[in-house]
């Protein structure tokens, strides 16, 4: 199970974007799916599980890779 957002507000590419500056993000997370991230998202006890952040970071870096070649 992937999920995946988009956050306009609270991050500095709101900034840049009324700059006239393009902006992407990329947070990919991998979740069970029987876990209900909107009980966890900016909740008192806000986590993921380890392996989704593991896998997270794996694919965060390998797009970064594949872009910059």
């Amino acid at each position: 199970h992937f999920y995946g957002s988009y956050f306009r507000y609270r991050i500095d590419a709101g900034w840049y974007q009324k700059l006239g500056i393009k902006t992407y993000g990329f947070s990919p997370i991998q979740l069970p799916p029987d876990l209900v991230f909107s009980k966890l998202y900016h909740n008192h006890n806000e986590r993921i599980p380890i392996a989704g952040f593991q896998w997270g970071l794996e694919t965060f870096f390998e797009a970064v890779r594949r872009f910059a070649v």
